[in-house]
């Protein structure tokens, strides 16, 4: 893990404790020393997440510490739902709008340690690869089955009003949609799914990458989005070409490593450099 990626780590696990009213608790400040003395072992800070979130749970008694939060910001976007679409459906192209929406939708992370709120999202034009729309939209076109690795709750709505601008292009291509299957943060995961969100042609799958043998799953795919930048570093060295992905960039070293600006809306093909 990058320095500065275990700087935002850290900073989360005392906001964290302090929210959580954890941090005089001798035990628990004993456990989280100890994991951050080993943090330069997790090569990715959702994996130093995933063992922080093992902890939480020994002393809250809470796997899903943040499901009032998930569930909150589902509700927010839900309601905001008929708009965005109309905003979609208005704009001068609905699937670009669309993929813009579904970008933006990753700011709604709890990893970064800020107070989540969809109303303050700006989806003003930002910069995005628009040749590299044109590709996956011709792609879409002759495609049977699509693959939507998901990340964050409220995020997740956002990505409906994609799936619905996928529909229009091609009615019979087959959606699926990846979700995590533990509790991390306010990572989407089956126990979020409502009755909102079972209304979309999606079929919802718990998945998590852990060996060759996930790798191979993902071959059966026409045309494959991964959302957010957390799947971007589990993701971005499996070469498959029909993988696209999608996030906003969000810290200094994925602006680095990708050659943009924190807080552009990036979408990057496995066949463009990376």
């Amino acid at each position: 893990m990058d320095s500065k990626c275990e700087e935002c780590v850290l900073k989360f696990i005392k906001k964290t404790g302090e929210m959580l009213k954890l941090n005089n608790n001798e035990k628990y400040i004993d456990d989280v020393k100890l994991l951050s003395s080993k943090i330069k072992d997790y090569r990715f800070s959702k994996d130093f997440h995933s063992v922080y979130g093992e902890i939480l749970e020994k002393y809250t008694g809470n796997e899903d510490f943040f499901s009032d939060q998930k569930r909150e910001l589902n509700i927010k976007v839900e309601n905001q739902f008929p708009k965005i679409v109309d905003t979609i459906n208005n704009s001068n192209d609905p699937f670009l709008e669309a993929i813009r929406f579904s970008i933006g939708g990753n700011k709604l992370d709890l990893a970064q340690g800020k107070e989540l709120n969809p109303d303050k999202i700006d989806f003003s034009d930002n910069i995005m690869d628009k040749y590299l729309v044109e590709t996956i939209r011709k792609n879409i076109k002759t495609s049977n089955k699509l693959l939507i690795i998901g990340d964050n709750c409220g995020e997740i709505i956002f990505d409906m009003a994609l799936v619905n601008e996928i529909k229009k292009i091609n009615q019979d291509v087959k959606i699926t949609y990846f979700l995590r299957k533990k509790p991390l943060l306010n990572d989407s995961t089956i126990n979020d799914l409502d009755n909102f969100l079972l209304s979309f042609p999606v079929n919802f799958k718990p998945f998590e990458l852990k060996n060759d043998a996930e790798v191979t799953k993902l071959s059966q795919y026409d045309i494959i989005f991964i959302k957010g930048q957390a799947n971007f570093e589990n993701y971005y060295n499996i070469r498959l070409d029909n993988m696209f992905f999608l996030l906003v960039v969000k810290c200094e070293l994925i602006a680095s490593q990708l050659r943009h600006n924190i807080g552009d809306f990036v979408i990057k093909g496995n066949k463009n450099e990376i």
